[in-house]
């Protein structure tokens, strides 16, 4: 799992594969814990560590047939202290 800081007051996970390593792997753990089962999978974690989106990057797995950017969507939302518009999507994995 990736973890992107953004700023002091958002983090961004990503999964991007399954984890075969012993019981305890923190891949593992935070997988099991938001519930993710598909790579990749984004997660957008505020400051309070509240989990205010999970899922896909954006609509379509062809970037020419996108029309949404849900992922950049949940981060503006977050650093402006909104409401996230869409708070979990289904990966494509």
């Amino acid at each position: 799992m990736q973890s992107i800081t953004v700023s002091r007051d958002l983090h961004i996970f990503l999964t991007t594969q399954a984890s075969h390593a012993h019981e305890g792997n923190i891949n593992d753990y935070l997988s099991s814990f938001f519930k993710i089962t598909n790579t990749p999978t984004f997660a957008v974690i505020d400051k309070k560590g509240v989990l205010r989106y999970r899922g896909s990057f954006d609509d379509s797995p062809e970037e020419s047939d996108v029309t949404k950017h849900y992922l950049s969507d949940a981060v503006v939302a977050v650093l402006d202290s909104k409401s996230v518009p869409v708070a979990n999507t289904r990966p494509f994995g």
